[in-house]
């Protein structure tokens, strides 16, 4: 069931000039994946396929761990049934593939989308060997701060599990790890924190020395409170496809040179 909701063309047009005019990451690049991405040439010699050195070969491979706007979930079609219109070639993370792949067209990585609609950073972190670990990847995207409340746990519980998750995913694998902040959203009584959620990731960044992508930023900077109704195909959390594009867009600006 694919999206029907878009975005005003005022606001496509004003979120464009606004990502190709600005840098919204904290200055830092993902330059192990880099490296491999400008290096890897996507094949291998038929000659050597006996070889044990043909067991090393393998294509880039991306993981990107997060919730229902990971997953690629839009507008809600019926509540009673709960069926919400998804597709995640409209997400960002494979817009993020096809930009990559016009950036780097040398060589084809693999991705891999563990974005689970309604998941929350605790799930995140019971789910972590089984949907990012053991793929020993070369690049991990963690998008992971929606879906938290006061019946979920304390700020300090969420800083908690981002944390493990952060370690874990830098000290078990050689991954490249980019850390994003959501999308603005509207808030309700039982989430009061997601402006202090926010800005955690900003100081985890800085505090590991990781790439991020300010995704919240880019709202901030560009809508208003009423306009922001007009990005969310479901008014609450869920970006437009072409939000989407903007979002993977800003995450392209960590693996440039």
């Amino acid at each position: 069931m694919k999206p029907s909701v878009e975005m005003p063309v005022y606001l496509q047009e004003r979120m464009q000039k606004y990502i190709e005019s600005h840098d919204v990451t904290n200055g830092l690049k993902a330059d192990r994946f880099i490296e491999i991405m400008k290096t890897h040439r996507g094949f291998c010699d038929i000659a050597n396929i006996d070889n044990e050195e043909f067991m090393e070969l393998r294509n880039p491979l991306i993981v990107f761990l997060g919730d229902s706007v990971t997953g690629g979930h839009f507008e809600l079609k019926d509540l009673w049934k709960m069926e919400i219109a998804q597709d995640p070639f409209a997400g960002y993370a494979m817009k993020f593939l096809n930009l990559l792949h016009d950036e780097y067209s040398v060589t084809t990585p693999s991705l891999v989308n563990s974005g689970i609609a309604g998941d929350n950073i605790h799930g995140m972190h019971k789910r972590l060997k089984r949907d990012v670990l053991r793929y020993d990847p070369d690049l991990v995207v963690l998008n992971a701060s929606i879906n938290w409340s006061v019946h979920r746990g304390t700020l300090e519980y969420f800083k908690q599990e981002y944390e493990a998750v952060v370690k874990e995913i830098i000290t078990e694998t050689n991954a490249d790890l980019i850390l994003v902040t959501a999308n603005a959203k509207f808030s309700n009584a039982n989430d009061t924190d997601f402006d202090e959620r926010t800005q955690f990731i900003r100081q985890t960044a800085e505090k590991y020395h990781l790439p991020m992508a300010d995704f919240r930023k880019i709202f901030d900077d560009t809508l208003s409170e009423d306009e922001l109704k007009l990005v969310l195909s479901n008014g609450e959390n869920h970006p437009t496809p072409f939000a989407h594009t903007i979002m993977a867009e800003a995450l392209m600006q960590t693996v440039k040179e």
